[in-house]
């Protein structure tokens, strides 16, 4: 059951995450035994966090209401247009289009320039504008398929470190994922995400270092990225800067998380943990 995204999620969020021997039996199960427990503890453990904050990410409330508006327009543009109020119609469809652009929405700024396209050339005939979205649907289109395609070698990364220690298995999927172009904040967070694990896995903190510090510069205060995206990477930085003991650059990159985590949560119990652990190591 360990290969299944919602078993790691439902260890994560359990009430009885810090007793360890209710943990250790919420891992293993019937099966239990020490020798067991130990052999299975540190795989998902590695990618417990990465995991979770994929599967159901804790986005921020803009992000969230923009992805609202967007599609209460696209409905509504939609409605207008199958009642022959084409002006109107296009007009909320456009708005609707500029929302997915500015936050990366990939697949509604994908559909939105196709419908745009199409009404373009039929209902306001404007053969400029039309050219313009086609070429907006190729590019949106291929962003999606990026997306997707990201989305399935994290997962697979996942199921093999569920069933294999070989750290070389992953190695080829990061060298994949580094095969194609990624535009989408969403695609490039699976990607700094799988080298994120990759890096831990093979004990390379300052790959670890190097990967965080490129996906918060790709990030750079964009809109559609999630509060919760620039939590990961900078408590992640932290952690790595600790290892190497950087302890004043992991102070620094842990406040930075902190402030992108809501408080009196499990991920702020575990920033203040870092920064309490960080503290003492470095006297």
């Amino acid at each position: 059951k360990l290969n299944k995204p919602g078993r790691f999620i439902e260890l994560l969020r359990a009430e009885t995450y810090f007793d360890e021997a209710a943990f250790q039996h919420r891992i293993c199960g019937e099966k239990y035994s020490v020798s067991y427990y130990r052999t299975l503890k540190s795989r998902p453990l590695k990618i417990l966090q990465a995991l979770a904050i994929v599967s159901t990410p804790q986005g921020s409330s803009e992000v969230k209401k923009n992805y609202d508006n967007c599609q209460k327009y696209f409905l509504l543009g939609q409605k207008m247009l199958t009642q022959g109020e084409n002006t109107e119609g296009i007009r909320l469809v456009r708005q609707a289009h500029r929302i997915a652009v500015a936050y990366d929405f990939v697949h509604l700024a994908c559909e939105l320039s196709s419908l745009l396209h199409h009404d373009h050339t039929y209902y306001n005939v404007e053969e400029k504008k039309a050219r313009f979205y086609a070429q907006q649907m190729k590019t949106y289109l291929d962003a999606y398929a990026a997306e997707k395609r990201a989305e399935a070698i994290f997962y697979q990364a996942v199921r093999q470190l569920t069933r294999s220690k070989h750290t070389e298995l992953i190695k080829d999927l990061v060298q994949e994922m580094d095969s194609f172009e990624i535009h989408s904040i969403k695609a490039y967070y699976y990607k700094a995400t799988l080298n994120l694990i990759y890096g831990f896995e093979k004990n390379s903190y300052k790959y670890v270092i190097q990967s965080c510090n490129k996906v918060l510069a790709f990030f750079a205060d964009q809109r559609g990225v999630y509060r919760s995206h620039y939590k990961i990477f900078f408590s992640q930085r932290g952690i790595a800067q600790m290892a190497l003991g950087h302890y004043q650059e992991a102070e620094e990159s842990l406040e930075q998380a902190g402030k992108y985590t809501s408080r009196k949560t499990y991920n702020d119990y575990i920033v203040k943990f870092y920064q309490t652990l960080n503290a003492l190591h470095c006297g």
